[in-house]
């Protein structure tokens, strides 16, 4: 194409979609010319469906015009070499580029697919999208994905090698292999997987359609043609799309010019998905042509796959009737207009795919009484004769109606229906309400008893009910309650003959799960250590990641943050592709280890670091986290921390409001989420000295927590010592002196069996400082604990040392109280840590300069802490209503 031509073409990306018809013809010299234009333009598709009828029209018009679209003849380069590779064979050609297939000629035998660009695509525009393309499949390692081998540029024109898939498209698949309902919904979930992992990444695919899916001989899909992807880290990246894309698979949005997110994607898995089970397309244009198309898939609902009654293709579609109810509904959940109100991640929509298969609920099904029991009872064809009338004594205890109780427990056994409402009692309601609801505890507790003398010849219904009555447990205090049933889960499992090993072991695991949430740290290292011995051989990847989080659990519990950073690394080099084929939800994995990652950089004063880890998490949130996970808003009590501890500007204590009201409203001003953010609260209060404030917060909780006097130990004893603290500030020392015995006596159970913690060590110095007031001879005893802390790396080491300095001030130890105090002030420095107020007050007593607070720039972090908060407000909303 001459200049003329090209720089016409550069000027019309520029022009308003309206006016393109009137500047081709103000700028082209003839037909011909105005048709190469049009050729380009019509290969990017430059804004297509987003353009008004005029400029559609006329670039759709091109576009199926076989003289003016097709790509320009490709000469025979077979043999040619590029790189390490020859090329054999044409696989394909587009508008972007041909797909010829290669073999390695260097070290060892390879074959792959070679993507290289047109010479027609020397627009700068189209060089890009395919350095996009190359780019982005670097980014992703997934087997669903084919991968990027190799890549450079020839004759200036680039091209890239990546893995030569050996299968059929999925349109072909399922013609030639007619699969059953199960197999497809199998290969959905696959391609599902592939997807959610491009989203890990941030990488949206934009254009998922069957020919960009290829599917093996053993029926493993792989996803093709990255080459309109969008990364969502890039700038503008959530802007109107300028991309191509087929019309068919398009989500509204993209149709419209909105923003493209990952919803986009799952729009176009719910097409694909209502293609493999129908064999027609989700939306029934009134007229021909592409625009009418356009206008039914922005302005109408798709229709129930079930209610398809047109000539069907696509290998034997499955029979409508196999499709009313759940798969109506998920499908059509996946293919809403609004992106909000669709499944929130690929993740999401496989999840609920596996439900339908496993005969359980579905989460997009408005549930009811009849519609969960109708599924148990499908799931639970072999009824187990339960003596005696436990569920009606259940059931009239806790004073509970509810719609078709008597046919129910007419048509299922007794033992069904006492796990069927033991699981209504706590899962009907918002599993992440963790509110006290005592009667819900009580009466489950009832049915702990008679499972255990009605079913007394039923080990199998006992196991079932115990493992239900455990789970229901777990999210309620005491958390104790939840250990019985579990550890009686777990005696059933190893009493039974045959019980699978991967099923005891998961309870053993559970058990440990149970004893961590009941803090008997002693007991949990004993099932740790019983768990490996027992079952060494038999562990999976995913058995000794939970095993091993526990271990970093209890480390961080006990001061040990050195082995705690080190099995934090160990957990971050186990393969995650394995973790995930072996069941472990990887959504929450990342933001698990950044969040322990955090409360090591608190417990060490390196605030500056946990300002850095802090931000690092909210990435990982943004990224790894449903669009519809209330995490999104849990996880923040993290942040809240950081920002209180380290960084209280006015942004940041609003942040931390919102996040305290929202976690109120989700959990009650009383849950152990909203302790937390409050303790971190009181250590800025005390930081800034305001001591009746700190008071305030140390005397809810408590008294809060004197209801649970086996509950939250490790926490009481961290406010019980701040407690001492703050009397001591304000005076009173012999209000201190009890509090400190107090946390002590606490602490010691905590660090049962093994050296002192940190804040064992803190306490003794709080001890040791009132000793050293009325006797100066016990100085020594403070300055033998400071010395530990040092060595240790306690994060209370400037507490001890400040006393200390305050000590030789009140002596008239000059010297002394100034070296401490440099001492300090280098410790804080180093860490980024804020100096508290108590110590600055020393710098002018000895005679030295004020230190400088350090300062943090914190806009990055607000504004990405504040867009998950409206997530989560979002999302709280949404399910109130």
């Amino acid at each position: 194409m001459n200049p003329e031509l090209m720089q016409i073409f550069r000027d019309a990306l520029d022009v308003a979609p309206a006016d393109l018809a009137d500047f081709l013809n103000a700028r082209c010299a003839d037909a011909a010319d105005r048709a190469k234009v049009i050729a380009l333009l019509a290969e990017l598709h430059q804004d297509l469906p987003a353009w008004p009828p005029s400029a559609a029209e006329l670039l759709q018009q091109a576009a199926n015009n076989p003289a003016i679209a097709q790509p320009l003849p490709q000469a025979d380069l077979s043999g040619q070499v590029l790189g390490p590779f020859r090329l054999l064979r044409p696989l394909g050609s587009g508008g972007m580029g041909a797909v010829w297939l290669a073999e390695r000629i260097d070290d060892f035998e390879q074959n792959v697919a070679i993507k290289w660009a047109h010479a027609a695509a020397h627009s700068e525009l189209s060089r890009n999208r395919f350095a996009n393309e190359r780019q982005l499949l670097g980014r992703l390692s997934h087997p669903g994905i084919a991968h990027i081998v190799d890549g450079g540029t020839d004759q200036g024109l680039p091209w890239y090698a990546m893995e030569y898939v050996d299968g059929q498209l999925l349109d072909a698949y399922l013609n030639d292999h007619e699969p059953s309902l199960e197999s497809r919904l199998k290969l959905m979930i696959a391609i599902c997987d592939a997807v959610q992992h491009a989203h890990r990444y941030l990488v949206v695919h934009r254009d998922l359609k069957p020919s960009n899916i290829m599917v093996l001989a053993d029926g493993r899909p792989k996803l093709l043609d990255f080459g309109i992807a969008k990364h969502l880290d890039e700038p503008n990246a959530l802007t109107m799309s300028r991309a191509p894309l087929t019309f068919a698979y398009a989500a509204p949005e993209q149709i419209r010019g909105d923003a493209v997110t990952t919803a986009t994607d799952v729009y176009a898995l719910g097409v694909i998905l209502y293609e493999m089970l129908t064999g027609v397309r989700p939306h029934k244009p009134k007229g021909d042509g592409s625009l009418s198309l356009l206008q039914a898939i922005t302005d109408t609902d798709a229709r129930p796959p079930s209610t398809i009654d047109e000539p069907r293709t696509g290998g034997s579609p499955i029979p409508a009737a196999r499709l009313k109810g759940d798969l109506d509904t998920l499908v059509l959940k996946a293919l809403q207009r609004d992106p909000a109100q669709r499944y929130g991640s690929p993740e999401a929509l496989a999840d609920d795919l596996q439900r339908f298969l496993d005969g359980l609920p579905i989460t997009a099904q408005r549930e009811s009484w009849h519609y969960r029991w109708g599924k148990f009872i499908r799931r639970h064809k072999v009824a187990s004769a339960f003596a005696g009338s436990t569920v009606l004594a259940v059931i009239v205890g806790a004073g509970v109606a509810f719609y078709q109780r008597d046919q129910a427990i007419k048509h299922a056994s007794r033992a069904e229906a006492t796990k069927n409402f033991i699981l209504s009692i706590f899962t009907s309601a918002d599993a992440w309400d963790t509110r006290q609801d005592v009667s819900a505890v009580e009466l489950t507790l009832r049915g702990l008893e008679q499972v255990q003398t009605e079913l007394k010849d039923q080990p199998e219904a006992r196991i079932e009910l115990y493992a239900t009555i455990a789970e229901a447990l777990g999210r309620r205090l005491p958390t104790r309650n939840a250990l019985m049933a579990g550890r009686l889960l777990s005696q059933e499992l190893n009493a039974l003959p045959g019980a699978p090993i991967a099923q005891r072991i998961d309870a053993e695991i559970d058990v440990a799960d149970y004893l961590s949430g009941a803090e008997d740290f002693p007991a949990l290292e004993q099932q740790i250590a019983r768990v490996e011995q027992v079952y060494a051989n038999d562990l999976t990847l995913r058995d000794q990641h939970r095993l091993l989080y526990h271990r970093m659990f209890l480390a961080n519990v006990h001061g040990q943050f050195a082995e705690t950073r080190a099995l934090l690394t160990q957990s971050q080099s186990m393969d995650r592709s394995t973790l995930a084929a072996e069941g472990l939800d990887l959504s929450k994995l990342d933001c698990r280890e950044w969040a322990m990652t955090v409360e090591i950089d608190w417990a060490q004063r390196q605030d500056r670091q946990a300002i850095r880890d802090s931000e690092a998490l909210l990435l990982v949130m943004d990224r790894d986290l449903r669009a519809d996970d209330l995490n999104r808003g849990a996880f923040l009590w993290h942040v809240s921390g950081t920002l209180l501890r380290v960084a209280p500007s006015p942004p940041a204590l609003a942040l931390v409001a919102r996040v305290s009201q929202w976690t109120d409203a989700q959990f009650g001003a009383n849950s152990e989420y909203r302790s937390r953010i409050d303790f971190h609260d009181l250590l800025r209060l005390r930081a800034e000295a305001r001591w009746p404030e700190a008071e305030v917060i140390y005397s809810r909780w408590m008294a809060e927590w004197s209801y649970w006097p086996e509950e939250f130990v490790l926490e009481r004893q961290r406010l019980q010592y701040q407690g001492g603290l703050i009397a001591l500030a304000q005076g009173d020392g012999d209000l201190a002196r009890e509090r400190f015995e107090e946390a002590l006596e606490l602490a010691q159970i905590m660090a049962a069996g093994h050296s002192e913690s940190p804040t064992l060590r803190a306490v003794r110095a709080g001890q040791a400082y009132l000793a050293m007031q009325a006797d100066a001879a016990r100085r020594a005893d403070l300055e033998a604990i400071t010395q530990a802390q040092l060595q240790a790396d306690d994060g209370d080491w400037w507490q001890s040392a400040a006393w200390l300095a305050e000590a030789d001030l009140k002596a008239g130890r000059l010297t002394s109280a100034q070296a401490l105090l440099l001492d300090l002030k280098a410790w804080h420095q180093r860490r980024g840590a804020r100096f508290d107020a108590q110590l600055l007050s020393l710098y002018p007593k000895a005679e030295l300069p004020m230190p400088a607070q350090p300062g943090y720039e914190l806009a990055d972090m607000l504004i990405l802490g504040n867009k998950l908060i409206a997530d989560a407000e979002r999302i709280q909303q949404a399910r109130s209503l």
